[in-house]
């Protein structure tokens, strides 16, 4: 069996299944992006039983004349054993700086080249989230995360974050007034994640747009980029985007 050279990826985080923008639905397709699965050696991380629990496996053929994709048995073998009875698994894995996501309802276990593996069907569809298209997920509206943001040195604001992806975060502004400029780095900003601990970076205000809420209200969206964010800081974010992306899991299996 050929080996995994790469790490599991939870940094670009793919949109639901219905944004049909992203959706690959050509065979041909489908078949030469899962082949590239295979000639990297890419890891596939198989969520299933409602999102709650997962296991780290990869795509090792694609059978065009039958419609089988073979994919690794992970070292876990009671994880190996627990999947077998789950009735939709979603599979993610990241290619080229691409995040890639597809769904099957049935997996079955099988011999390929004298070893275990898994055997389901070709998809009929395979999510494709290019880099440059971060989804970011909402961030909980009951108790929020609050930033601090410095823009200048005797003025500080408050605002909550609205959602999150790798790239940055989306601040929301009550206050209208506060002075937003596109392109300014701002230095020294702070949100706290719970249970994982506070994170202090600089932002980039990439865009603004403003939104009328239900209760009439106007408020400002502000799009921020992370700035030189050291590495165990990315990986904070990126550990509360993988619990995120359980929960968003958990509701569409």
């Amino acid at each position: 069996m050929q080996e995994n050279n790469l790490t599991p990826d939870y940094t670009y985080i793919s949109p639901s299944p219905d944004d049909t923008r992203y959706l690959v639905t050509n065979r041909l397709e489908i078949i030469r992006i899962l082949n590239t699965l295979v000639e990297q050696g890419n890891l596939v991380s198989a969520f299933f039983h409602g999102g709650n629990e997962f296991l780290l496996s990869a795509v090792l053929h694609i059978d065009a004349k039958t419609n089988k994709v073979y994919m690794d048995y992970s070292a876990s073998n009671m994880m190996n054993e627990r999947i077998l009875f789950s009735d939709k698994i979603i599979f993610l894995s990241s290619q080229d700086g691409v995040k890639i996501q597809w769904t099957t309802t049935a997996i079955e276990s099988c011999i390929f080249e004298g070893y275990n593996a898994f055997r389901i069907d070709l998809p009929s569809d395979v999510l494709r989230l290019q880099r440059r298209e971060f989804y970011r997920l909402p961030t909980p509206v009951i108790n929020p995360i609050m930033c601090s943001v410095p823009l200048s040195a005797d003025f500080t604001m408050h605002v909550p974050v609205k959602d999150v992806s790798a790239g940055g975060i989306c601040l929301a502004l009550q206050d209208l007034s506060y002075p937003i400029e596109l392109g300014k780095e701002v230095q020294g900003c702070k949100f706290e994640l719970k249970d994982i601990g506070l994170v202090e970076t600089a932002l980039k205000f990439q865009s603004i747009s403003e939104v009328t809420l239900k209760n009439g209200t106007k408020s400002m969206r502000v799009g921020c980029e992370f700035i030189n964010m050291r590495a165990g800081t990315q990986s904070m974010v990126q550990r509360f985007i993988m619990r995120l992306e359980r929960e968003r899991i958990s509701r569409l299996l």
